[in-house]
């Protein structure tokens, strides 16, 4: 794959479903509803962002996850049970986006570290 390219595991996915919580609160409306969707398969949808163009072939809870985060991922690739080959073959600023979430996400799940008592 090209370097516009990456693989999407689904510890990444999680860090993106925890920042649409973090961004929109967990009784949103937006994240009840990324919760109600699936991944299970790759599903055709529009392209919100280019609704005369092609359409998508995206899993479904995560693309819209995406979506609410205003980050555009046009190609998707199943890679068995584990994760998506996510590309963006114009730009590499989707990309580094989610890597941004995740790893700030990372951060942020890292455990205080515990305090000496002499």
């Amino acid at each position: 794959h090209e370097q516009n390219s990456f693989y999407l595991t689904r510890e990444m996915g999680s860090c993106i479903y925890e920042e649409v919580g973090a961004r929109y609160g967990i009784r949103s409306r937006e994240y009840q509803h990324m919760q109600s969707l699936s991944n299970e398969c790759l599903e055709p949808v529009e392209d919100p962002w280019n609704p005369q163009g092609r359409r998508l072939s995206v899993p479904p809870k995560m693309f819209y996850a995406l979506k609410v985060l205003n980050i555009r991922i046009p190609e998707w690739e199943f890679n068995g049970v584990h994760g998506y080959i996510v590309s963006s073959p114009e730009e590499q600023r989707p990309l580094r986006a989610i890597e941004d979430i995740v790893a700030q996400r990372r951060q942020l799940q890292v455990p205080p570290k515990a305090q000496a008592t002499e």
